[in-house]
C-alpha cells in the first residue's frame, strides 16, 4: 500500500520494546549483515544501467568499494563495541558481510 504521509510504526523490529538494546538480526540481517548496503550497491548499477551508457559503470564500483573499504570495517567496529556478546554469535551465525551468499 502506499502511505501519504507518515507512515505507522512498524510493529516488530528494532523499535520494540523486547529488542531495546539488543542487536537486530532479524529479517533479511539474519542472511547478510551490511544487506542495506548490498541495497544502495544494486541500486547505483540500476541508476548505471538506466542511462544505457558502458561508462557509468564507474560509478556503482567506486561506491561498492568505498563501501566495503570503509563504511563495512567501520559499522563492524562500532557494533562489536556496542554489542559485544551479541556480535560474536551474530558474526559466527551470519558469515556473508555486504553480499548475500557471497561475501
Amino acid at each position: 500500500p502506499l502511505f501519504v504521509g507518515r507512515n505507522p510504526p512498524p510493529p516488530l523490529g528494532k523499535r520494540a520494546p523486547a529488542n531495546a538494546g539488543r542487536l537486530y538480526v532479524g529479517g533479511l540481517f539474519g542472511v547478510c549483515r551490511h544487506i542495506n548496503y548490498f541495497g544502495e550497491t544494486l541500486s547505483f548499477v540500476g541508476f548505471a544501467m538506466a542511462t544505457s551508457a558502458w561508462w557509468n559503470v564507474w560509478i556503482p564500483m567506486v561506491m561498492g568499494a568505498g563501501l566495503i573499504l570503509f563504511s563495512v570495517p567501520e559499522l563492524d567496529a562500532y557494533l562489536s563495541s556496542k554489542y559485544a556478546a551479541d556480535w560474536v554469535a551474530y558474526t559466527q551465525d551470519v558469515q556473508c558481510q555486504m553480499i548475500p551468499f557471497v561475501w
